[in-house]
Formats: C-alpha cells, structure tokens, sequence
C-alpha cells in the first residue's frame, strides 16, 4: 500500500494513521494498570486477541516489546 502511495505522488506527502477502534483507551487502560501494580494480563491478552484479526498478519514483535514495557512500568511500582 505505501509503494502505491509513494509512487503515486510526486510532492511532498503526509500520511495520517490511527489505532483502531478502542485501541488507544485500551493501551492506556493497560499502562494505567501496570503503573498502580495491578495484574493487566487478561487485558493484555484481551487487547492481543483483537488486533489478531488478520492471520496473514503479524504483530508478536510489537505485542513483545509492548509486554516487556508494561513489566518494567509494573516493576517500577514494586520499588
């Protein structure tokens, strides 16, 4: 999609994307959790399992790095 966007356009281009749906409250939900101490796995996995909507696409190394984020925001709380 982008090479077609890119190709297309010979003058300076913008490209505005958005999370879908809930995704941002629930990324916030989420980091709000961690941040209190609080167990957000189930939310976690909940938040996964949507975004898993297209098997052709692959988002483990962002929902891995998302995971270690939000265990170093819920270690810091433990301190």
């Amino acid at each position: 999609m982008i090479d077609i966007i890119i190709t297309s356009h010979k003058e300076p281009l913008s490209v505005v994307v958005s999370a879908r749906g809930n995704t941002t409250d629930e990324l916030e939900a989420l980091l709000e959790k961690a941040s209190k101490g609080e167990d957000y796995t189930a939310d976690f996995q909940h938040l996964k399992n949507e975004q898993q909507y297209d098997p052709r696409v692959s988002f483990e190394p962002e929902f891995q790095l998302l995971e270690k984020l939000l265990e170093g925001v819920s270690l810091l709380k433990r301190l």
